[in-house]
């Protein structure tokens, strides 16, 4: 009897230990597990951010880029889109036309990359001087108004290139809109194989856009 009482105790404790070792190696295993996981799967406190680039895709235009007749052209297609996609006509029942949140800025469309870092240097530098103030940017420099009642229908007219070579150029024209003129001069560079505004100057007034956000950014 006691021989019995002796193996079921062995075969008890056989089984406390099968299933403690079995215990020991799912746990082991599942830690295992998680770390592989740790490189390809951020965390919430994963410090790893993703930048999310709208898409654009720019307008097509035959021909040469580095030819005088393809920068016209550029200047064109650039104000085209952006009357139409950023400042719609009116609708057909009156009613004025609100671009899509989606719409991508003209900045981010058709500027260089150094006009897009000098812009967001304005934005973070007015934002901890003089939070209620644009600077040399509180009027809409696209269609060179501060009050929208002023547009109408937009056109450019008389688009000439003055200036152009390797990676710069030089366009002027006229901004056309219900209040009046404006005489614009653009600064384009060449960069990713097209043509970019570099700058942006109203020749009637003298206004000369980047020199003035240079000279608040020194302030």
């Amino acid at each position: 009897m006691k021989r019995i009482e002796n193996q079921v105790n062995h075969i008890d404790m056989k089984q406390v230990i099968i299933v403690f070792a079995t215990l020991l190696l799912m746990a082991s295993c599942g830690k295992k597990g998680e770390n592989a996981g740790t490189p390809s799967s951020p965390t919430a406190t994963d410090t790893t951010e993703t930048t999310i680039v709208k898409a654009f895709e720019q307008p097509h235009i035959d021909g040469d880029p580095q030819s005088d007749e393809y920068v016209i052209a550029r200047v064109n297609a650039i104000y085209d889109n952006i009357f139409k996609e950023n400042y719609p006509e009116i609708g057909e029942e009156g009613e004025e036309l609100i671009p899509s949140d989606d719409v991508l800025s003209p900045d981010e469309k058709f500027c260089t990359k150094d006009w897009n870092e000098m812009l967001t240097k304005v934005y973070e530098y007015d934002s901890s001087n003089s939070p209620d103030d644009q600077g040399p940017l509180d009027f809409d420099y696209w269609v060179w108004t501060v009050d929208d009642e002023e547009l109408g229908k937009l056109s450019i007219s008389d688009v000439t290139l003055v200036n152009r070579d390797k990676d710069r150029s030089v366009v002027e024209f006229y901004l056309n809109k219900k209040s009046g003129k404006n005489h614009v001069r653009l600064e384009l560079k060449f960069e990713h194989g097209e043509w970019y505004i570099d700058n942006l100057i109203d020749l009637g007034d003298n206004y000369d856009l980047r020199k003035e956000v240079k000279e608040y950014l020194k302030s």
